[in-house]
């Protein structure tokens, strides 16, 4: 029978999910190739353990070794509000938010002593059939999905006169490509996602442009650049604050439908690039907006025009003129359809084709009821 991990862990364990994309970048485009059927996951918990906890927590550690063992994904884990009984062969709970998959095993805990790991037979949406009867009664216990998994770095201890704080990084075997449970939440322009949920600012968005070059330098002469790239890479960190569980897997859905760095998607700069000078008609294609660059900038920009009341429209920018008291006139490739007053405008910001930036994406599970997700991103040609 396989062990399992059940030790619950302290507030700051993180899941990191792994893709693997090789990219082909040329001077004008780049192409992306996925290379690995599903991501891997590794799951670091870190236990603070009294004396009886941490001689269960070694021994484990030792029987097991570089064997596979089942491991809670707690980042992954439902609360359940009242009493489960014993005789029961389900686990009533909203299914929905979860990696539960049937023939997988699932923990239903209370405690380090106080928990039963069980077969999923069915998966319905408000309940998990299960093999057998519970044969434990339990108040207000977690549920969560269970991961085979290994210790490659193996089990670490920090012992004090009460207390042993116990971590361990664990790499899960059984990885699964989520993307066929992914329904897009977010409008679509010209066939591609946009990304609309903005960051929160839990940390500084961090952006940097940068035109990829060699310098050539010999250490005797001028320097010579040669320019590798002939568009501007413009690399932006998204944090968002997630809700757990529901919130944290539908990012992590997401996640998996872009196949890390393999597909692209619009994302919107979320500022006023283009302040609104002046209302705009049903009917009318030209814009006037507060100037912010020489006329040639604005063309073939792509922009996303958002109302406060949360309407939006996607627009590609064919013309622009300048004009006078820096306010230039900006040509849509079609009307808007509705009339938008000045006060109305939250903001007409510029979106970008963008993809992951990294194979890597991590939730940091650092406070009691919501996750940190941090996601490095890069604009990309298409």
């Amino acid at each position: 029978m396989t062990d399992i991990w059940p030790f619950s862990p302290l507030l700051g364990c993180n899941e990191e999910i792994e893709f693997k994309t090789e990219v082909m970048a040329s001077r004008t485009s780049e192409q992306r190739l996925r290379q690995r059927a599903a991501p891997r996951v590794f799951l670091t918990y870190q236990s603070r353990l009294e004396d009886k906890d941490y001689s269960k927590a070694k021994i484990l550690a030792r029987m097991n070794g570089m064997e596979k063992w089942h491991v809670p994904n707690w980042g992954e884990a439902t609360h359940i509000i009242g009493t489960v009984s014993s005789g029961w062969n389900y686990i009533p709970f909203d299914t929905a938010h979860g990696d539960y998959r049937v023939g997988s095993p699932v923990l239903l805990w209370s405690s380090p002593e106080d928990f039963v790991v069980r077969t999923i037979t069915g998966i319905a949406p408000t309940y998990l059939a299960i093999s057998g009867t519970l044969g434990s009664t339990f108040s207000s216990p977690h549920v969560m999905p269970v991961r085979l998994a290994s210790t490659p770095d193996g089990v670490q201890a920090d012992r004090s006169a009460l207390i042993s704080d116990v971590s361990a990084r664990f790499q899960c075997h059984d990885g699964k490509d989520l993307s066929a449970y992914y329904a897009s939440p977010y409008p679509f322009y010209q066939g591609v996602e946009v990304m609309v949920d903005r960051p929160w600012l839990v940390e500084a968005v961090s952006e940097q442009m940068i035109r990829a070059t060699n310098y050539i330098d010999n250490g005797y002469g001028l320097v010579s650049i040669d320019e590798t790239k002939i568009y501007t890479d413009l690399s932006q960190t998204l944090v968002f604050m997630e809700e757990r569980p529901h919130a944290v897997y539908k990012r992590k859905l997401w996640l998996h439908s872009l196949y890390g760095r393999q597909k692209s998607f619009w994302l919107p700069s979320f500022a006023n690039d283009f302040p609104l000078q002046a209302n705009i008609s049903a009917g009318a294609v030209a814009i006037n907006v507060h100037s912010v660059g020489p006329s040639g900038y604005y063309i073939n920009k792509e922009v996303m025009l958002e109302r406060l009341d949360g309407t939006r429209y996607f627009r590609k920018i064919v013309n622009a003129t300048s004009g006078a008291n820096h306010i230039d006139t900006l040509q849509l490739s079609a009307a808007l359809g509705a009339a938008v007053t000045v006060g109305e405008m939250r903001y007409i910001s510029v979106i970008q084709k963008t993809r992951l930036a990294a194979d890597i994406a991590t939730f940091d599970h650092r406070y009691i009821a919501h996750s940190i997700v941090t996601i490095p991103t890069l604009g990309v040609p298409a």
